[in-house]
């Protein structure tokens, strides 16, 4: 009997102690996020968003017009491409259409990154599991190296 009166004892003072965490979780979080006015008026509050917006802005490279435009290999068309390089790092984001009537499954794409010399400059191989006819896939990859010197993308299918 004192035994279940210990274990009672013990889950009670537990919930209690997460309820108290937790308000001092939203307490905290509340403060955290007060009115813009408030954060724009206090000159002591970093603005580290403003801070990391603008390093982002400083350090993005311009890429060429050319790796933007839509790309077709055998039934499969490459849209909607948006790439951004910071800091020797790309963000590649794109859209794969199966443009056949049959699925497209099971393969492998490569895109190649080409400069303007014709040399190699990024490669990035991206699995395909299925896409249904008419149907699409999304790309969404971050490369830990700079193609902002390419001027091309080779799309092959293994």
């Amino acid at each position: 009997m004192k035994n279940k009166k210990y274990v009672i004892i013990s889950i009670i003072i537990i919930i209690v102690f997460l309820i108290f965490t937790m308000i001092m979780i939203l307490i905290n979080n509340k403060n955290n996020f007060k009115d813009t006015d408030d954060v724009n008026n206090n000159e002591n509050v970093p603005k580290t968003l403003t801070i990391e917006a603008d390093e982002v802005e400083r350090n993005k490279k311009a890429i060429s017009d050319n790796l933007l435009k839509e790309r077709t290999l055998n039934n499969i068309k490459l849209k909607n491409i948006d790439i951004l390089v910071i800091n020797n790092t790309t963000t590649f984001k794109a859209t794969i259409e199966n443009i056949s009537g049959n699925s497209y499954k099971n393969k492998e794409l490569t895109l190649i990154f080409i400069t303007d010399n014709g040399m190699e400059c990024g490669r990035f191989e991206w699995p395909v599991a299925l896409i249904k006819p008419n149907e699409s896939s999304k790309i969404d990859i971050c490369l830990t190296k700079d193609i902002s010197n390419a001027t091309d993308i080779i799309i092959e299918e293994k």
